[in-house]
């Protein structure tokens, strides 16, 4: 996976990356989940994935998502149904914590099923 989409997903971080300077309001926050995200699939698919920098940066995006939406603001519902799914259903043990953590930081309570 890592040769196959390693630079695609490189390529991902960088776009999210951009966009989320510039962006406000429910798009930063939409953003900011897509970099969480592709933080928790770095573990899949970056050649050299750094696993503390990858719960560093899920968590630094959630709790920002947290502080920027308004508690049933759709981004922020959105964002944590994602991450719902990573724990609840797409289970990998790659990414293993990363879900959990990134449902903590946007102030979920934990626990397994929908």
């Amino acid at each position: 996976m890592k040769k196959e989409y390693g630079k695609t997903w490189v390529a991902a971080c960088q776009i999210a990356e951009w966009r989320s300077r510039n962006a406000t309001g429910e798009d930063r926050i939409f953003e900011l989940g897509t970099l969480a995200e592709l933080h928790l699939l770095s573990t899949v698919y970056a050649e050299e994935a750094d696993q503390k920098l990858a719960k560093k940066e899920i968590i630094r995006c959630c709790t920002e998502i947290l502080q920027l939406a308004n508690s049933d603001a759709f981004p922020l519902l959105s964002t944590r149904r994602q991450f719902k799914r990573y724990f609840n259903f797409w289970n990998n043990t790659a990414w293993e914590g990363y879900a959990e953590e990134a449902l903590r930081a946007l102030g979920e309570n934990i626990a397994k099923g929908p």
